[in-house]
């Protein structure tokens, strides 16, 4: 059985593994300080820039996750598209910004079910089980030793974990057998 295959045989069970296809990530840096900055990428996707520390804007199928002082993940599922890399420059000429498209520097998981944090835990030193961690926060951090950006995305433990390509199969690994001794109750 592949892994890929493994990934999906687990979504009926105690814990949910998926690879998340056809999003957008995109890098995005300007000064948060700047009203005019704010205004464009609100107008351009929708959605406000979050601007506390660990928290996230939502609006549709467009999120955008505070990752610094100056810096953002814009993320787009494939229903709701971004506009062009054009257009988005357009929208953004005269302030100083970087965009960088980063779709085909990560792979996405989605990790969800009742035992989701205890399983998270077994490789991560956040604390998910703070009264902190709630729909809407965001964090970059080291998973079994690999830095992956980890966004719970609702109220009941749901996340999505962004990882770098080259780490995905080291990562995929370390969560499948974290989350094989729940699925096997």
């Amino acid at each position: 059985m592949s892994k890929s295959e493994m990934l999906q045989t687990t979504k009926d069970q105690a814990i949910s593994l998926l690879t998340v296809e056809g999003l957008q990530v995109y890098s995005l840096r300007g000064d948060p300080a700047n009203r005019a900055f704010l205004s464009a990428v609100k107008s351009l996707f929708g959605v406000s820039l979050p601007q506390k520390s660990g928290t996230t804007q939502e609006k549709g199928g467009c999120s955008i996750l505070w990752m610094g002082p100056d810096e953002w993940l814009v993320i787009a599922n494939e229903t709701e598209s971004l506009p062009e890399p054009s257009q988005m420059e357009e929208a953004l000429t005269g302030f100083h910004h970087a965009l960088v498209d980063l779709s085909h520097s990560f792979v996405a998981f989605s990790l969800s079910g009742t035992k989701t944090r205890e399983a998270l835990s077994k490789g991560c030193s956040l604390d998910f089980f703070s009264y902190d961690w709630k729909k809407g926060t965001c964090a970059n951090s080291l998973l079994a030793r690999c830095d992956v950006t980890i966004w719970q995305r609702s109220a009941r433990p749901d996340y999505m974990l962004l990882v770098r390509n080259s780490l995905a199969d080291y990562v995929s690994d370390f969560l499948l057998d974290a989350i094989a001794e729940y699925n096997a109750l």
